[in-house]
């Protein structure tokens, strides 16, 4: 097949014509997908490179560029002519989508596109003394040069001259790279559709469009340019979440605006609170005395956003919310180790995980709860890969702010002796339940007495204890030995054994410690422990920590509460002056005496009398509609 190619070339200029080559399959395949291939010339070298409709104009220059080192992306200017039509700008965008337009649809075989070095021409490249700026006219096919006035080239010298006297630094936003966060048909999301809501907002701030979208589910999201109605603007991207990984996928792209509408401007509608807080979060933790006023100045120096007021105290208020309880319990509990109860957090990832299957949602939890309860950080590390491998991006995003050395057994620094729930708070509400609900004076006095004639139970109880360590603690113990009789022991010396198990570990009596860290972590002799000491012929309950002792549990109940009688004490006088509380409006409605259940806990459900479905009303509230 002969090949037939059109070069525009003229002296110090790179002249590009769109050559139709079909010498393999692959460039035949390429042009077929809707793929130019330009032939640049410079300096009597020449390049082929293959550009297509997914690349944008910086990257057509950027891979010009690439091929000729002294060549400069902020000094090259294109153009291009047609019939009846000469020195067509092609300058943006919008102009690179008319080029493949017109060389798609319309047919035309040859396309002169003149890439010029502004600064050559001007005098102020290497090499060059100088130029008439009268001399610039337009170039015209085949690389003849048209006997022009000149005045438009004139215009562009002055724009680039008259800048030289007054230069300001060029800075890069850091919202430079939200304009490639769509590219192409096929592009995945991992993240879900939640992650592609966020990456089509940053797009459209930084490209400055405006859309709206057609369809917005769990599933599915259509974005299309808000102008659609008034002029032919046919910007749409269409996705769709995949049901067998949850990734997002684009299914359908029309990238080039044709509206006029696009403009990048300070103040976005799309710039909202939840885009703001998802860019400064990490600054503003990291950084506790930021101020608001800050993070509206970084917002403008970093992003080029104009940030409204409001969005940043909305911010600083979650910051607050967020991190008051840890900050208070540093103050209030300098010494002590802080650990998260590990029943908020495992419905905490479950309220996380909401929109997928119910069996793959308890199987993540049943994962984070194996990092909780692992022993060694080698056991947390291969767990944590697991987490994060099935998770993807949701639960990374929900572990990012948790700290392991609050929930984790392997990184907690104190001894939490197996204690990861706070049901003793749970506990101590439920035994106070009638009497919560009685004003403060009657509230105090009803937990002191109740608190009183508990300390008595318990004495009278552990009185009766004849063992070293409580019964609980020593029947586990009992447990322990019976699980360890099938182990060899071997001794290493200075009170170091190996236990032949499966896997085989070593203990140290001498420093209470196991290599599988249980021992560690709950001060209470582990199955290889057990074994260890009672063939070495040591006595086992001195090993175990004070902690397990009745003496201690005795010790905790030696005190006494004194009672409060009134008997003796002095009666008011009827007409003395008493401070009475402040005058308040009872709200309307019965008082409130359930607690709030925490997110994501089951609530108790009822059968209606009336509609005969379950939920939170019953006969009197039921609002449901019955036919018939």
């Amino acid at each position: 097949m002969n090949t037939r190619s059109t070069v525009a070339v003229a002296d110090g200029m790179v002249v590009v014509g769109a050559v139709s080559l079909c010498c393999s399959n692959m460039v035949y395949t390429f042009a077929m997908e809707g793929g130019l291939i330009l032939a640049c010339r410079y300096n009597e070298k020449f390049a082929a490179i293959m550009i297509n409709r997914g690349m944008n104009f910086g990257q057509v220059v950027h891979k010009i560029c690439n091929k000729w080192s002294d060549l400069d992306p902020e000094s090259i200017m294109l153009s291009y002519s047609l019939i009846g039509s000469e020195n067509i700008v092609l300058d943006n965008d919008e102009d690179l989508g008319a080029l493949f337009g017109i060389v798609q649809t319309a047919g035309i075989e040859d396309i002169e596109v003149l890439v010029r070095d502004a600064t050559q021409e001007l005098g102020m490249g290497e090499g060059r003394t100088g130029a008439n700026i009268n001399s610039l006219g337009s170039i015209g096919p085949m690389g003849s040069q048209s006997v022009g006035s000149g005045v438009g080239t004139q215009v562009e010298a002055c724009d680039m001259v008259i800048p030289s006297f007054f230069t300001h630094e060029k800075r890069v936003l850091k919202s430079a790279q939200w304009a490639e966060g769509i590219t192409n048909v096929g592009q995945r999301f991992e993240g879900g559709v939640s992650q592609f809501r966020q990456v089509l907002r940053k797009y459209a701030v930084e490209r400055g469009i405006e859309y709206v979208m057609a369809k917005n589910d769990k599933e599915r999201v259509t974005a299309q340019c808000k102008y659609k109605v008034e002029g032919p603007c046919k910007w749409e991207v269409h996705g769709r979440v995949c049901k067998a990984n949850g990734f997002f996928f684009i299914r359908r792209l029309n990238i080039f605006h044709d509206c006029g509408h696009v403009l990048r401007t300070p103040k976005n509608p799309r710039a909202t609170s939840e885009l703001i807080g998802s860019l400064v979060v990490e600054d503003v933790r990291a950084k506790s005395k930021k101020r608001p006023v800050d993070v509206v100045t970084d917002m403008k120096k970093d992003y080029g956003l104009d940030v409204y007021f409001r969005y940043v105290m909305l911010l600083s208020i979650q910051k607050i919310t967020r991190t008051g309880l840890l900050e208070a319990v540093r103050m209030v509990f300098p010494n002590s180790c802080h650990g998260y109860c590990l029943f908020h957090l495992k419905w905490n990832l479950r309220h996380h995980l909401r929109g997928t299957q119910l069996g793959f949602k308890a199987y993540l939890v049943n994962l984070m709860l194996r990092c909780a309860y692992a022993p060694t950080r080698e056991l947390f590390y291969d767990n944590m890969r697991n987490l994060i491998a099935y998770g993807g991006n949701r639960v990374s995003g929900f572990l990012s702010n948790l700290q392991p050395q609050h929930w984790a057994n392997a990184f907690f620094p104190g001894q939490r002796y197996g204690e990861m729930y706070s049901h003793v708070a749970e506990s101590f509400n439920s035994w106070i339940e009638e009497e919560r609900y009685l004003p403060i004076k009657p509230l105090v006095d009803a937990i002191r007495v109740k608190v009183m004639n508990l300390i008595v139970e318990r004495r009278e109880i552990a009185s009766k204890w004849a063992g070293k360590i409580c019964p609980q603690m020593d029947k586990r113990l009992t447990d322990r030995f019976y699980d360890s009789r099938t182990w060899v022991v071997s001794e290493s010396g200075y009170g170091v054994f190996e236990v032949h198990a499966q896997p085989t570990v070593t203990v140290d009596i001498g420093n209470c410690s196991c290599s599988c860290k249980q021992w560690q972590q709950d001060g209470f002799p582990c199955c290889h422990a057990v074994g260890t000491i009672t063939s070495s012929g040591k006595y086992l309950v001195d090993y175990v920590d004070p902690y397990y002792y009745s003496q201690t549990f005795r010790d905790s109940y030696s005190y006494s509460i004194s009672p409060i009688p009134t008997v003796w004490m002095p009666q008011r006088p009827i007409d003395e002056d008493v401070v009475l509380p402040p005058l308040s409006k009872k709200p309307p409605g019965r008082p409130k005496k359930k607690r709030i259940p925490s997110r994501g806990e089951p609530t108790e459900q009822i059968k209606c009398g009336r509609s005969h479905k379950f939920g939170n009303h019953n006969r009197k509230t039921c609002k449901e509609a019955m036919y018939g």
